[in-house]
């Protein structure tokens, strides 16, 4: 929703996943193939980001270029997430950078996504619930609210005004 990346289906459990698998707008490079030709067609990954969001901005300038992205559910990966030393250190640059490139593209895909991700990451454990986001989230789905969320600009702007440097 506010246009940031996060994982499909995270916190759920793999069993949700139904099929042999699916297209997404980017994938993770955490486990990911590409011909080298390709990669380097792209520019590769951009170094302005250090160690977060740069998969995924490499996956969506692959995609302006018409190529899809492919996660296969039958293949099985263990990946320790975020465990490499100074993994977060970046995490409010990176998020800034990735919103001033994709924000208006990713944050509409939130708005389509977002409600029933929401709902089903944390209907199992309902103090993790948020009053606003619940509500925002089930009136989306009732599809009576549209558009950009208050609380998810304001998160937006704050991301921002965190990552830029003092004047």
């Amino acid at each position: 929703m506010i246009g940031r990346p996060d994982h499909y289906l995270k916190g759920r459990r793999l069993s949700a996943a139904r099929g042999p698998g699916r297209f997404s707008n980017a994938v993770t490079a955490a486990c990911c193939m590409i011909r080298r030709d390709l990669f380097l067609s792209v520019g590769g990954f951009d170094e302005r980001f250090r160690n977060g969001c740069e998969d995924v901005d490499l996956c969506l300038r692959l995609g302006q270029k018409g190529y899809r992205h492919w996660v296969d559910y039958r293949s099985v990966v263990y990946h320790h997430v975020s465990a490499s030393p100074g993994r977060k250190d970046h995490d409010l640059q990176n998020q800034a950078l990735f919103l001033q490139r994709w924000g208006h593209l990713t944050s509409k895909w939130g708005q389509k996504d977002w409600p029933g991700n929401y709902l089903s990451k944390h209907l199992h454990n309902p103090t993790r619930l948020n009053g606003t986001k619940t509500l925002d989230a089930i009136l989306r789905l009732l599809r009576l609210k549209h558009g950009d969320s208050k609380w998810a600009a304001q998160m937006r702007q704050r991301i921002m005004a965190a990552a830029s440097p003092p004047v």
